[in-house]
């Protein structure tokens, strides 16, 4: 450890400084994170632990990634699972095709999801890049 005036400014973690941070710049550090990462809690105690030292790091970034709302909104509660219907056997060119929303994507020109569609014989794919309304669309269409 690296001491000045009866304060550590250096911890050696896996054999590499690591500095510690004041109080005061905690938060900043797990910011600047943060922006960068929207990862698990888990990912982003190890990334700034990796590089940073200071007291309550872990209960600081869960106490700060509970209190995000887009890392909440983002949080798979529980995974959804659909039970599979059998196919139906097509017996012309684009009798039957499979249609999917994939995203979102981050947005590029107002664009932020893909629709895909694919023959059931020929396999022939098409995707087309769609707004987020066209997919709540289609999902409301669905339903009815």
């Amino acid at each position: 450890m690296l001491w000045y005036r009866k304060i550590v400014l250096h911890s050696y973690t896996k054999g590499q400084p690591c500095p510690i941070m004041p109080v005061t710049w905690c938060r900043r550090v797990f910011n600047m994170v943060h922006s960068l990462l929207q990862s698990g809690l888990q990912a982003k105690v190890k990334l700034i632990g990796s590089k940073f030292v200071w007291a309550g790091l872990c209960k600081d970034v869960k106490e700060w990634v509970a209190a995000c709302v887009a890392c909440q909104r983002n949080k798979v509660h529980q995974h959804t699972k659909v039970p599979i219907e059998p196919l139906v056997n097509a017996t012309r060119c684009f009798d039957h095709v499979h249609v999917d929303m994939v995203g979102p994507f981050s947005p590029s020109q107002g664009f932020t999801h893909l629709l895909t569609v694919v023959d059931q014989i020929t396999r022939w794919p098409e995707v087309v890049w769609t707004p987020e309304e066209v997919q709540m669309f289609i999902g409301v269409s669905h339903i009815h």
